[in-house]
């Protein structure tokens, strides 16, 4: 939600290319399934666009996965605190999954 300048409450309205991206997405939740790769999701837990329960959704359904529901993250994330710590992230799970590993 956000508050117009004339200060009118609103509801996030999701971008138009979000919705024609999705009509074209076909992975099932069996697909996710059959993953067999580690994979991990970041998500924001403030995200209005793609909200945090799909991605637990995902989560449940990757068998290698682990996701990480970042506090005050919308769908983007504006600040380098936030930037060092996504990176921070991924650069543990490569460093636990990543190539080279014995």
């Amino acid at each position: 939600m956000y508050i117009t300048k004339s200060g009118q409450v609103k509801a996030f309205e999701v971008p138009h290319n979000h919705v024609q991206a999705q009509k074209n997405i076909s992975i099932t939740t069996q697909d996710l399934n059959n993953l067999s790769v580690p994979a991990l999701i970041i998500h924001g837990k403030e995200d209005y666009i793609a909200l945090p329960i799909h991605a637990r959704i995902n989560a449940k359904s990757m068998p290698h996965s682990e996701l990480i529901l970042i506090p005050e993250m919308g769908h983007m994330f504006f600040n380098r605190n936030l930037e060092r710590q996504l990176v921070d992230y991924i650069v543990a799970h490569m460093s636990k999954y990543g190539k080279g590993k014995n």
